[in-house]
């Protein structure tokens, strides 16, 4: 499969999707109302605790009921956030849906085998369902825990530059594993989908073809390559989860030993009285909420590669070459009406690439003559109704099809 411009499948999508600076300005607010309220758990809660060290309790229970509001308020925040990412989702789906009609219809005419037809019909479905995720990934994902970890890293360097700086190193290193796995999964998906695409395929045709596979006593035939091909797809399926899986467990397992880390540096602080235990709470509250946007990045490039892979077959039925000359003769309900037609070749000459099929045919059908068209395999039958129907234009002569 050709390899695209990722910025140029962003873009395209983009200019298909709602538009673009709804989302962005929707991503830039909610990003700054949770990492306002991020920080404002971790301020509560400090105080909190340092209050009830102190035996305060009426500003211990305050501050807690504070805490306890904010904490509330970004769950309100982060539900808002996944609603707005859910709408863009389904809109921008159904553009791309019809977009790939309009252009998989006006095409140029080809030959469409069975696994062919399953194909599209996965890219219209499903693909064209994942391929906004390009979008909502980065322009939401991606700024959103950007900002929320800038605004907590600067919190946490005024509180302790050390901790702060163990807790930013943290990052890299989650967005770089999540890079090496989503690297290794990036063939896997593409594999996968033409899996899926030929197990659909096999599915709808069995299913359309019961009476056939029962005259026939095909059945174990039938279900034994069915079976084959969704085995396929369940090895394939279970190699991107492997994966993911071990990406999870790998990011979490660094998320606990930074955690570690902190909480041994941040003992010896309260040791040697450089530090409260309401600020350590604070501290490991605040660099959590820095950590999890990075160990959410680093899940959202695995998923961002699925969903670039899905962008990728969805352009390739959008980008497919035009018809030229495309006349709308009559409505859909109008089709009958093409019955008081007659149809006239004149000198129509007619050849695949070097092949000559048709040499100065010429012919007419008046409106109510059967006309029975025989011969030889390869002589043109197909070519002459292919030709009618206008899935092709001739190369030399006249078609004509006008109504008495």
């Amino acid at each position: 499969m050709k390899r695209r411009n990722y910025l140029k499948i962003y873009m395209q999508l983009f200019k298909m999707s709602s538009p673009w600076y709804v989302l962005i300005l929707c991503a830039l607010l909610l990003s700054l109302f949770l990492t306002y309220a991020n920080i404002s758990m971790a301020d509560y809660s400090k105080k909190a605790v340092d209050f009830a060290v102190g035996k305060d309790m009426n500003k211990f229970t305050r501050e807690l009921a504070l805490f306890i509001l904010f904490f509330f308020l970004s769950i309100i925040i982060d539900s808002a956030q996944q609603y707005i990412l859910d709408l863009f989702n389904a809109r921008a789906a159904n553009k791309i849906r019809a977009k790939m009609m309009e252009s998989y219809l006006t095409s140029k005419y080809i030959e469409i085998s069975r696994y062919r037809v399953g194909d599209i019909e996965n890219r219209i479905l499903n693909e064209a369902t994942n391929a906004p995720g390009v979008l909502s990934h980065i322009s939401i994902g991606y700024i959103t825990n950007v900002i929320i970890a800038i605004g907590s890293f600067i919190y946490l360097y005024r509180m302790n530059t050390i901790l702060a700086l163990i807790s930013l190193g943290v990052g890299p290193l989650l967005l770089t594993v999540g890079t090496i796995f989503g690297s290794r999964m990036r063939k896997i998906i593409n594999e996968r989908m033409q899996a899926e695409s030929e197990a659909l395929s096999d599915t709808q045709e069995a299913l359309a073809n019961y009476n056939f596979i029962k005259a026939y006593n095909v059945q174990h035939d039938i279900v034994n390559r069915v079976r084959y091909r969704w085995q396929r797809l369940f090895d394939f399926q279970f190699k991107i989860e492997l994966i993911n899986r071990y990406n999870v467990l790998s990011s979490a397992w660094i998320k606990d030993l930074s955690k570690i880390a902190l909480y041994g540096i941040g003992g010896y602080y309260i040791y040697n009285r450089n530090m409260t235990p309401g600020t350590l709470i604070a501290f490991i509250q605040l660099s959590s909420n820095m950590i999890s946007p990075f160990l959410q990045m680093s899940y959202m490039i695995t998923n961002l590669v699925m969903a670039m892979a899905s962008a990728e077959r969805v352009f390739e039925i959008i980008e497919l070459e035009k018809e030229t000359g495309i006349v709308q003769k009559a409505s859909y309900k109008d089709v009958k009406e093409k019955q008081n037609e007659y149809i006239r070749f004149c000198g129509v000459d007619f050849k695949y690439d070097k092949d000559m099929v048709l040499n100065d045919l010429s012919f007419s059908i008046q409106k109510g003559e059967k006309v029975c068209i025989v011969g030889e395999s390869g002589i043109g039958k197909s070519t002459i109704f292919r030709l009618l129907m206008r899935f092709y234009d001739p190369c030399e002569g006249i078609l004509l099809q006008t109504k008495i």
